[in-house]
């Protein structure tokens, strides 16, 4: 995986010492300190497109052979995506390995990767959608996010480590870390949603919803999710009679009996975020995965990149479809 060609450089091997300077080249042998420090980096806004970007050493073993990264990469997985995979997976890997003190210290020294814990969490890249026919005959678009290896992802990747950093870390400062967050609200919004998700359960989707039951558990102290809980009271209302919450029945009535005997506000952002691969899929970079400043493909308007260097480096790939798209 390298995402940035412009430059004659060599990468060292594997087995040697040094690794050079160059982001998503981790030594599987390093110590956790030095980990931390390299997954957080992937996690960081890409200020300077001349930096060097690549998954090597530790980062590789977990983007090869996953069934979720396979039917991800075919839809709108970016390269972004997948830096930002490996570094939740190797942070997870950390903190299973008893260094959460290590990943907490690390993810605080730079806040701006805990934004991109939440926003991968609220845009997660869109399975394939299905379709099916209903009664009538009418050709309807199914949940794009009702794939169970969606949920196994999530109970892997960002969902993991959130629970990690917030609820088993119970840190004060990893909480004000993540109330400010640009995200938070859209995190928040996604967790109501994963949680009261209209879906029996199995396996993973009761984790994913025992994992986001727990995180707005904790995260309720602020008074805007707070104000979120009540806004969706009767979605949870209705997730509770229909059973779903299982073991974590009592946390959700005494969450939400709080949230609405409040005095807070319901603030406008309380909407629930329904997933919709087409504006997903359009409001981010091709390449980079950036929300902002997009322009779409002169030829088959249906690609967006936020630059000549991202088309660029796309249109190796994109040209085989670009075409076929325009015709």
């Amino acid at each position: 995986h390298r995402r940035k060609r412009n430059s004659a450089k060599m990468f060292p091997m594997m087995g040697g010492k040094n690794f050079g300077d160059v982001i998503g080249v981790i030594n599987p042998n390093a110590p956790p300190k030095e980990k931390a420090r390299g997954y957080v980096r992937l996690l960081m806004p890409e200020e300077d497109s001349d930096e060097e970007r690549a998954l090597m050493g530790e980062p590789a073993l977990f983007t090869s052979n996953d069934p979720y990264l396979r039917i991800a990469m075919e839809n709108s997985f970016t390269s972004r995506d997948l830096e930002w995979w490996a570094a939740f997976c190797g942070l997870n890997r950390i903190c299973d390995q008893g260094g959460r003190q290590v990943v907490e210290a690390a993810l605080l020294k730079q806040p701006e990767s805990i934004d991109s814990i939440c926003q991968w969490t609220f845009r997660t890249p869109l399975l394939k959608t299905k379709f099916r026919w209903d009664r009538d005959d009418r050709f309807e678009e199914e949940d794009p996010q009702s794939d169970p290896l969606y949920f196994d992802a999530m109970s892997r990747g960002p969902l993991a480590l959130a629970h990690r950093l917030i609820c088993e870390g119970n840190s004060p400062a990893m909480l004000k870390a993540f109330f400010a967050t640009e995200s938070f609200n859209s995190y928040v919004g996604r967790l109501v949603e994963l949680a009261t998700k209209n879906m029996k359960n199995s396996g993973k989707i009761s984790l994913v919803r025992k994992i986001c039951i727990s995180l707005l558990d904790k995260l309720k102290s602020n008074p805007i999710v707070l104000g979120i809980l009540k806004g969706n009271s009767t979605r949870f209302q209705a997730t509770i009679d229909a059973g779903f919450f299982e073991g974590e029945r009592a946390v959700a009535e005494r969450m939400i009996k709080e949230a609405v005997e409040s005095q807070v506000e319901i603030p406008e952002s309380s909407r629930i975020p329904e997933f919709s691969s087409e504006k997903l899929q359009q409001k981010k970079c091709n390449v980079c995965g950036k929300l902002e400043d997009l322009k779409k493909c002169a030829r088959c308007k249906q690609v967006n990149y936020c630059g000549k260097d991202c088309q660029k480096a796309d249109w190796p790939t994109h040209k085989k479809t670009c075409k076929l798209i325009a015709n």
